[in-house]
């Protein structure tokens, strides 16, 4: 039975940190209510935003901004925690 799915945005450290915050938590809620349009119990799903804080990857900060800003493109992410199993109908 599926009991929780918790659905973390993230984003990389171009910006402030209270931007960064509120964008990734946007991030998250967007798939959260993705998720819940395509049948997934709402009552399970949680968003929450962990801005720049959880880093995939460190970028050179001798890159020019166009090459930063690719290089830190795996940061910017939307990871979704699922507990439990099921097919939603």
């Amino acid at each position: 039975r599926l009991s929780s799915v918790v659905v973390v945005g993230h984003t990389d450290y171009i910006g402030s940190d209270d931007y960064n915050q509120a964008l990734s938590q946007r991030r998250a809620e967007t798939v959260a209510n993705y998720l819940s349009n395509r049948g997934v119990p709402a009552s399970v799903i949680s968003a929450q935003g962990a801005g720049e804080s959880q880093p995939v990857v460190q970028c050179s900060e001798k890159l020019g901004r166009k090459e930063l800003i690719a290089c830190l493109q795996p940061n910017r992410r939307v990871e979704i925690q699922v507990t439990g199993s099921g097919v939603l109908n």
